[in-house]
């Protein structure tokens, strides 16, 4: 099957039918409706509009995501945009007898489900092209305004935007939320722009190397030496649309771009549905690979993902530095929650030691006081006298942790280096090998699978 056939195959299937618009288009005027009675009486300076791929017209078919944005005048109180933006979103879906979800942006906000979509209500200050932003989420109408303007101009790129945006949903690379660290739907939608077409960005992204540095337009822009990747956002130089990027997602969409353009398939847009990995698979995975596998569980504290995640990372960094810097070789580490739960696995290609290690202390032409210090410290431990090994004084003591599981346990009696609000998690479970079997989440099994 030629490229241009696959193409026009996935597009015919994921452009929203005639019906679904004209419902989208009841739904939303429903919705603004509903929203601007409601400003009348508690913000009438503000308004409603819509943002996002929906509002572009670049979502896919099925995509049931509706961004509404309540616009306040420059001059309101920062405390005052917050809470009337939640007093709104609180009062619309008790008007349309939904529960709301509290989440954050820069600032918090209310989203919930109605009539199959999924609202998110975000409170921002009206501003213009040019205008300094008052708040992160402030940009959102702008970059709207920014996209539709190419698109009147081209309008064919909507569609090279949808199969972009299938193409990162099927391979996983789909949204800058934490859990994801992909790409998102604005830059997907740059990415179209720059390059002219889906094809024209997967021909790009097959060459591009670590720390490719894209942009729209020629101006001076801040420097990001640290990202991974990094695209100019043309109404706001001073920040990189693609900062949530991984290195890893980075390096993923390079190789599946070669894959494509090697032997171009359908295939490359079908959502792989996850597969939980059986009991006789995880059994079966551990003998053959012959590693320790340790895995530490917790109830997750009640965070939104965008918090929660962030120090899941940092715990588990803890505790990989912890095992590495003890002599435990980590071979790989990952990940798992569902909001409510957390593993944390660590894989080990080293991690029973001997019950001796040296420690290398001063160097022989040192102050006497400095080595009285490195003796008086180690006293207890030692089982040898002074030694040189090199020009280094040395001496060999006991180790305080022979296995990679009793310094976990020691390290989450403390757990000072994890992430805020798991410090003061109550219990933690460890469970080595097939202990793991214990735990039953159907989610954790799937990401298993792909440990």
């Amino acid at each position: 099957m030629s490229v241009d056939t696959i193409l026009k195959s996935v597009i015919k299937e994921i452009t929203p039918t005639a019906k679904e618009r004209s419902s989208e288009k009841v739904l939303v005027g429903e919705v603004l409706s509903i929203l601007k009675t409601i400003l009348t009486a508690i913000a009438p300076g503000a308004e409603p509009i819509v943002v996002g791929s929906m509002a572009k017209g670049t979502d896919i078919r099925g995509d049931k995501d509706m961004d509404i944005f309540i616009q306040f005048p420059k001059e309101t109180p920062r405390e005052v945009l917050e809470s009337s933006g939640l007093a709104i979103g609180r009062m619309f879906f008790d008007l349309v007898k939904s529960k709301p979800e509290l989440s954050y942006a820069e600032h918090p906000y209310v989203k919930g489900r109605f009539k199959g979509f999924i609202v998110e209500i975000v409170p921002c200050y009206r501003l213009e092209h040019g205008d300094s932003i008052m708040s992160a989420v402030d940009r959102s109408p702008l970059h709207t305004k920014y996209v539709l303007e190419h698109l009147v101009k081209q309008p064919k790129l909507k569609g090279e935007v949808m199969l972009l945006k299938k193409f990162m949903k099927a391979q996983g690379l789909y949204g800058a939320h934490a859990a994801v660290e992909g790409f998102s739907g604005y830059l997907c939608e740059l990415l179209v722009i720059r390059y002219g077409s889906f094809m024209d960005v997967i021909k790009a992204a097959a060459e591009w190397t670590r720390n490719p540095s894209l942009s729209l337009t020629d101006f001076p822009h801040k420097e990001f030496p640290d990202a991974p990747m990094i695209f100019i956002d043309p109404v706001d130089r001073n920040r990189n649309v693609a900062a949530a990027v991984s290195t890893e997602k980075l390096a993923r969409m390079i190789y599946v771009s070669e894959s494509f353009m090697f032997k171009p398939s359908k295939s490359f847009f079908t959502v792989k549905g996850p597969k939980a990995m059986s009991r006789s698979e995880f059994k079966g995975r551990l003998a053959k690979r012959g590693t320790e596998l340790i895995c530490v569980s917790f109830s997750a504290p009640e965070l939104v993902e965008d918090t929660l995640v962030p120090q899941i990372v940092k715990s588990l960094e803890s505790l990989v530095h912890a095992c590495q810097h003890a002599g435990f070789r980590v071979l790989k580490s990952g990940h798992w929650t569902d909001g409510s739960k957390v593993a944390m696995l660590l894989e080990f290609e080293v991690w029973e030691l001997p019950k001796v290690m040296k420690k290398s202390g001063p160097f022989f032409d040192s102050k006497v006081a400095d080595m009285r210090s490195f003796v008086e410290a180690n006293k207890g431990k030692a089982i040898s006298g002074l030694y040189i090994e090199g020009d280094q004084w040395a001496i060999d003591v006991k180790r305080e942790h022979r296995r990679a599981e009793d310094l976990i346990r020691a390290q989450l009696k403390d757990p000072k280096g994890f992430g805020r609000n798991l410090r003061d998690v109550k219990r933690f479970a460890v469970r080595v090998k097939a202990e793991i079997l214990s735990i039953k989440d159907k989610g954790f099994w799937e990401f298993m699978n792909e440990f």
